[in-house]
């Protein structure tokens, strides 16, 4: 992508600090509300789904284990690809205005899938060191090093779905584009500074807004299907809305990334000729 959209925004040069990035990210979510409010409502209402069979499972009369564990798996799986899909429906109506319309890439959530279980098995292998940690100084050495360790990484490798999606990047070469694109302490401290925002702006009013539906509507919901209809009608419309500010959060931080971290020339007409 080049260093600055070409359409509402043709004469602003890409976002370099957080404030304009946080106002670039205002800008997209305007722009891109209704387009983006129905993957909101999708991903959220499967989620808001497995909320109340995860809440119910205590009070079900045989085990869900074998079931919790599937549904949290396929959870993960369509959040990133609700994310990664966003992101480039975003990033193509920027970049094309209305010319282009983005409908879909088949295999992206195969790469999402692929992306998961390389996620997975990167976890099991870091239980190793931890195991090592712990049997040297004890568990509050491994406590920590496990905190700031996963902190860390998750801020190097929040970028992924993003890049996969806009970038049309495969899963290894994703997490070293992410992990470029974090690098040094301006980039680093950057998606820091937007990743709370979006945390803040996103899923902590979200996590109140379900709280407050959880104190109106216990304990029906967990025994009464027509007053667990109604909690969840709840939980997917506020959840929903705030959806689309989390991906316009994310696509305006690629952008402020890729002005000081721009791909080289060859992805670039790879993803261009798609």
């Amino acid at each position: 992508m080049a260093e600055q959209y070409a359409s509402a925004d043709a004469e602003t040069p890409a976002p370099g600090t957080l404030s304009e990035t946080v106002g670039y990210a205002f800008a997209l979510f305007r722009r891109h509300f209704l387009r983006l409010l129905p993957l909101g409502i999708v991903f959220h209402a499967a989620f808001a789904g497995y909320l109340l069979y995860l809440s119910r499972a205590p009070y079900a009369d045989s085990d869900p284990g074998l079931g919790l564990v599937v549904l949290h798996l396929l959870m993960v799986i369509l959040f990133c690809w609700v994310w990664a899909f966003g992101a480039r429906c975003v990033h193509d109506q920027e970049a094309a205005g209305d010319v282009e319309p983005y409908d879909g890439h088949a295999g992206l959530f195969g790469r999402v899938i692929l992306l998961f279980v390389l996620f997975q098995f990167l976890s099991v292998l870091a239980v190793f060191p931890l195991v090592f940690l712990m049997e040297v100084g004890g568990v509050w050495l491994a406590g920590v090093v496990a905190i700031v360790s996963g902190l860390y990484l998750s801020i190097r490798c929040w970028m992924v779905p993003v890049v996969m999606g806009v970038e049309d990047r495969y899963s290894m070469d994703a997490i070293g584009r992410s992990w470029k694109l974090t690098s040094g302490g301006p980039a680093f401290l950057l998606a820091l500074g937007v990743v709370l925002f979006a945390l803040a702006a996103t899923a902590v009013p979200g996590m109140l807004w379900k709280l407050g539906l959880d104190a109106v509507f216990y304990p029906g919901y967990l025994m009464d299907n027509g007053t667990a209809f109604f909690w969840w009608l709840g939980v997917v419309g506020g959840e929903a809305l705030l959806f689309p500010l989390f991906i316009a959060a994310s696509v305006a931080a690629l952008h402020a990334l890729q002005a000081g971290c721009p791909a080289d020339a060859e992805t670039d007409a790879e993803t261009d000729a798609d």
